[in-house]
């Protein structure tokens, strides 16, 4: 049988860990795929969600291949986060089922179709049912219940989950975080794989490279919403069309780093 063996390093940056996915997505057919992760160590909240997903999607797009793993057993935080069950590898925790801490939260996917089926039952906006997800990584970063913080934090935190469930197209989100007191170091992750945003804003603005897209998002009033008319029948105040991105970009900026990829 034609065997492909396929190491998982140990990302010890965002570039190598981009270079690996892509390089995991050109691999030629195969009918046996083995998953090595003697190599990997310690893994960060975007690397986590990153690799379990794009794993899952190239399982996803081998449906005739034999998939298999070895060395997976001794790695007991991402089993824990939920790493392993997000691409249907039967070790450790399903993502969402360990109850996480004031330290971490675990690898959580929300699905779309059930948060707008939520929203639609108890007449809310898919904003306020977003609103208890969002604060739960703001209380992360933060250590604290409630604050002037908590509250401004968790609003960009909603905002790219609401990007995630108004422009990817995607049938689900994911989020994870972590905090690292030694080091008094927070990371939180949000990703959805949708069609990205070069193509949702393609249909309001012309859009040059994927580059220029991303540099387009962050500023203020871009929005792939289609354009509304000017006469405004009633007042949302969820309705913050091209505000979103720009605005958790600067709160970002101001004590931390925002990444867009």
């Amino acid at each position: 049988m034609d065997l492909q063996k396929i190491i998982v390093p140990r990302f010890q940056n965002l570039k190598g860990t981009l270079r690996w996915v892509s390089d995991l997505h050109c691999l030629p057919d195969s009918e046996h795929y083995a998953f090595d992760f003697k190599d990997m160590d310690w893994i960060e909240p975007f690397p986590l969600l990153f690799l379990s997903a794009n794993i899952r999607k190239f399982r996803n797009s081998k449906p005739r291949s034999r998939f298999t793993a070895m060395n997976f057993r001794d790695h007991s935080y991402p089993a824990h986060m939920g790493f392993f069950e997000a691409f249907n590898l039967h070790f450790g925790n399903k993502p969402g089922e360990a109850k996480g801490s004031d330290t971490y939260l675990p690898m959580t996917i929300v699905s779309v179709e059930s948060l707008i089926r939520e929203a639609a039952k108890k007449n809310y906006h898919v904003g306020d049912v977003l609103d208890t997800d969002a604060q739960r990584l703001a209380q992360l970063l933060t250590r604290a219940q409630r604050s002037r913080l908590v509250d401004t934090l968790a609003y960009a935190l909603r905002e790219i989950m609401r990007n995630a469930v108004e422009h990817s197209e995607s049938g689900e989100f994911e989020y994870c975080g972590q905090y690292w007191p030694a080091q008094d170091k927070v990371e939180v992750a949000i990703l959805d794989g949708g069609i990205g945003v070069r193509k949702s804003l393609s249909c309001n603005h012309k859009i040059l490279s994927d580059d220029h897209a991303m540099r387009l998002a962050l500023l203020p009033g871009v929005s792939g919403k289609a354009l509304r008319n000017s006469k405004i029948e009633q007042y949302d105040h969820w309705d913050n069309s091209g505000y979103g991105l720009y605005l958790t970009s600067r709160l970002c900026a101001i004590g931390g780093s925002f990444l867009s990829a």
